[in-house]
């Protein structure tokens, strides 16, 4: 194959992968997520640098975790995190999608009624990398907890790369989604 073939390739996949990615609007990196706000104390921008270094260091695969939970209040970037992560994941050319869970509960919802519910399972579970923001975010119903276990827990059974980051009290998840999510082998 000739190089310009080549390139045309690369490039309908880059923009492929652009299309899965279903990334909020926005410029999301690494180096715009800001960590030091005026009037904060010293301690929350360390978090943030803390939590912006191990995100990316996960992102570069220089770390032996397959799982990342970022918890923590809100506004504190935890999005923006997620959809950087996504973003330099694309970079390297790793597919990579990010899904805001409310609105991935309601697609599945409406799966059922349109028959779109298997392709879209299907979708999550292809992407070489899921994240998973907001999970929590607002009252779930028990259906909605279970498919949303059903994703965890597949992506635990396989071993394949997630991110999860909420804000909501740990206290008010779903045990067996904890459970997974806390698991230090992943």
């Amino acid at each position: 194959m000739c190089a310009c073939k080549v390139a045309e390739q690369e490039h309908r996949y880059r923009e492929f992968l652009r299309q899965e990615a279903n990334l909020p609007v926005g410029e999301w990196t690494f180096s715009d997520y800001k960590t030091a706000f005026a009037g904060e104390p010293d301690t929350t921008m360390r978090a943030r640098i803390n939590a912006r270094d191990t995100v990316r260091a996960w992102v570069a695969g220089q770390t032996t975790h397959t799982w990342l939970f970022i918890h923590g209040l809100v506004g504190v970037g935890k999005t923006h995190l997620a959809a950087a992560a996504v973003n330099a994941l694309l970079g390297a050319g790793i597919h990579a999608r990010y899904e805001y869970v409310p609105d991935l509960i309601d697609r599945l919802r409406a799966g059922q009624a349109d028959n779109s519910y298997g392709e879209e399972i299907a979708r999550l579970k292809g992407v070489q990398v899921l994240v998973l923001d907001d999970l929590n975010a607002t009252k779930s119903t028990e259906w909605a907890e279970g498919e949303i276990l059903k994703i965890i827990d597949w992506r635990y059974r396989e071993r394949a790369p997630l991110l999860v980051a909420t804000n909501a009290p740990l206290e008010d998840m779903e045990p067996r989604t904890l459970d997974r999510l806390c698991d230090h082998q992943l």
